[in-house]
């Protein structure tokens, strides 16, 4: 994404937007994603319906902007983390550490966000949020906002472990399982956590996850110029 200095109409847009985003993060913080409705979210905004629609297609389209909205903490960290000298392997841990202590911290928006709908929508929203927001993820490296505009959590992950293990060196199947062993384990520990059948801190969850991690990826030997 280029910088680029922004219309009177686009600053207008994005003040628009930001109103209705916070609104509707304040609903889903205070009644739960389930009872928010279109008419909640333009009265805590102080506008009527018809002007929100002027710049979201329909609740699930706002609901989406405010559940990435909700990852802003996991993204600025991850400019703060991230450094070139790091190796693949770091960065992968790196951000996994990252990830799961804002997840863990914000159960219904990862999950919502990564494991309920799969038809392309999150794809769009994400580009569509970061093209209208992109101070968001200026400071961002090209790997890291490739990842952060992947929708599909498998994806994502994969192609972090693929920058690890170079193809000539582990084969599509080993990736597919570590990948595989990865995601499930962290979805489950999530779901558990939003449905509170999980009472460890968040701390203790992203302890817990990230040994899964290392436990996962040490099956398969790392390359040493991968391993920092």
């Amino acid at each position: 994404m280029t910088e680029n200095h922004e219309t009177n109409k686009q600053i207008q847009r994005k003040r628009m937007m930001g109103y209705f985003i916070k609104a509707t993060a304040e609903l889903m913080d205070e009644e739960g994603l389930e009872k928010i409705t279109i008419r909640k979210v333009a009265s805590r905004a102080a506008y009527n319906s018809a002007t929100l629609y002027n710049y979201f297609e329909d609740l699930d389209h706002l609901i989406y902007f405010a559940l990435i909205k909700y990852t802003k903490g996991y993204v600025l960290s991850l400019a703060e983390a991230i450094r070139p000298e790091l190796s693949p392997y770091e960065v992968y841990v790196r951000i996994w550490e990252r990830f799961s202590l804002n997840a863990f911290q914000n159960p219904h928006c990862f999950y919502r966000l990564f494991f309920t709908r799969r038809d392309g929508t999150l794809s769009r929203t994400l580009r569509e949020y970061y093209g209208i927001f992109p101070e968001e993820v200026q400071n961002q490296s090209p790997v890291i906002l490739d990842m952060l505009c992947e929708a599909n959590i498998f994806v994502r992950n994969r192609k972090l472990l693929r920058a690890v293990w170079p193809i000539d060196q582990v084969s599509e199947t080993t990736i597919d399982t570590v990948n595989s062993l990865v995601i499930y384990a962290f979805q489950g520990m999530l779901y558990d956590k939003l449905h509170g059948r999980d009472q460890r801190s968040v701390e203790q969850l992203t302890k817990d996850m990230m040994e899964m991690v290392y436990l996962v990826t040490n099956l398969v030997p790392v390359p040493q110029e991968n391993q920092g």
